[in-house]
């Protein structure tokens, strides 16, 4: 999948298709056949899927002319597709609000896709049934605000770019996510919906573009889960900055280490959306 280098050109989110064994090209579809923009960028993340297709989100672009579709969840499965647009996407595509900054978020053991993006709102979808667009939303599964979202004059966002979940978590499965200019959260998840107020917080804030978090554990098993976050120490927005790598108790989120306790562990340069991976 594709997005563009800023937002300096005319340009159309892609996703092309290859022949595993041959790299041969199977297939090609854009977002903005009829109009412009739609990139598929969601802050560095990857496409995700199940058996019944491939999932990705699309930033601001053309929407509702024939074949456009931006600000949205979207579904591929070949020439079958399905989409979810929240009903807000005028706002979102007139303030740059991209929805797909945080990109999908399959949850194991349901039908059940997340994610949300630059105004901190998330939502949960139904896989199977995604649901277009509907005025109120009354299709999602359950949408909260997860920052304190799109304030002040001028405006700023307490953007979302990232979240890790742990569905092995002791007790309940718990989602972790790291807003600019706010604190690490976890929210608990009981098999249908989440509680939107925060099970556990760390004091620690985040500049931009918040933390990019990855999580390891040995399963479910106690004391083992550990709360990844890649980070800048200065605004990453520009450019590389000096960043840190920091780790968290993946219950409680008291911060058990960071790469700037001793000398030799110095994370050095962070560009934004490189994100850490957990195998």
């Amino acid at each position: 999948a594709f997005g563009a280098l800023a937002e300096k050109y005319l340009y159309h989110g892609w996703v092309m298709a290859y022949d595993a064994h041959t790299l041969q090209q199977t297939g090609i579809f854009s977002t903005s056949p009829n109009g412009s923009r739609g990139g598929i960028w969601m802050s560095g993340h990857g496409m995700a899927s199940d058996v019944n297709g491939i999932y990705f989100m699309v930033g601001n672009g053309s929407t509702g002319q024939q074949g456009d579709i931006a600000s949205a969840f979207v579904r591929r499965n070949g020439a079958l597709w399905d989409y979810f647009i929240p009903s807000n996407y005028n706002i979102l595509n007139q303030n740059d609000w991209d929805l797909n900054a945080g990109g999908p978020l399959l949850l194991p053991n349901t039908q059940l896709v997340l994610g949300g993006g630059k105004t901190g709102a998330l939502f949960l979808l139904n896989r199977a049934k995604l649901g277009g667009l509907v005025t109120g939303n009354t299709q999602v599964v359950q949408t909260w605000q997860a920052t304190a979202g799109c304030v002040g004059t001028p405006v700023v966002c307490d953007e979302l770019h990232h979240y890790a979940y742990w569905y092995l978590a002791p007790g309940q499965p718990l989602l972790y996510v790291w807003p600019m200019n706010e604190h690490l959260k976890a929210f608990a998840f009981n098999g249908s919906t989440f509680n939107t107020t925060p099970v556990a917080k760390n004091s620690a804030m985040a500049g931009y573009p918040g933390g990019q978090l990855a999580i390891s554990a040995n399963g479910g098993t106690t004391g083992t889960g550990i709360v990844w976050a890649a980070m800048s120490t200065q605004d990453g927005s520009a450019g590389p900055v000096p960043g840190m790598l920091r780790a968290f108790d993946a219950v409680t989120l008291a911060e058990l280490w960071n790469s700037n306790m001793n000398a030799s562990d110095d994370a050095g340069l962070l560009a934004k959306f490189c994100l850490p991976r957990s195998e």
